[in-house]
């Protein structure tokens, strides 16, 4: 129980920092951002349990075991927060309409929606996974690292890599 409780203390601890820093200044590539408050507050508990005597080691790995993965899909989760999302967009367009539904045409006029796309591809760039240079949108060595990480995890679970 203990490891539990300090996992989710050190994980409420980063995302209150993530609150506070957002207040002052929101940071232009924001996931890069959430990945060093979240790793920066790992090791910060790490270097405190190794001299302190919180937690024996294996209860320190458990948090560990907790802490990463959950703070990992928290800010992937994020990423559906920032901005709207195509699938998100279109859930909650399909959901205002209630039991009435929606008809195709106008469905296929909010998913071309260009602004949806557009708000994806400045993140790509803020983020350095995407250069621009006028009209054209290339990768980065970092963006294709990402590309083929998510290729290599559909292939695993055996899903169609298209998304």
């Amino acid at each position: 129980m203990r490891p539990a409780l300090w996992c989710l203390g050190i994980f409420v601890f980063a995302f209150a920092i993530h609150v506070i820093l957002w207040r002052i200044k929101r940071p232009i590539a924001q996931r890069g951002a959430l990945l060093r408050i979240f790793g920066a507050v790992f090791l910060l508990f790490l270097s405190a349990a190794a001299i302190l005597p919180l937690l024996s080691f294996w209860e320190c790995v458990h948090v560990g075991i907790c802490y990463v993965p959950f703070s990992l899909s928290y800010i992937a989760l994020y990423s559906a927060i920032e901005a709207d999302s195509p699938s998100l967009t279109m859930v909650k367009f399909v959901a205002a309409a209630g039991s009435a539904g929606r008809a195709r045409e106008d469905f296929d006029r909010v998913i071309s929606d260009t602004s949806l796309v557009e708000e994806r591809l400045k993140a790509m760039v803020d983020e350095g996974m995407a250069v621009r240079q006028g009209n054209v949108l290339g990768i980065t060595p970092k963006g294709l690292g990402m590309a083929r990480l998510f290729s290599a995890a559909a292939r695993l679970l055996n899903l169609n890599p298209g998304g």
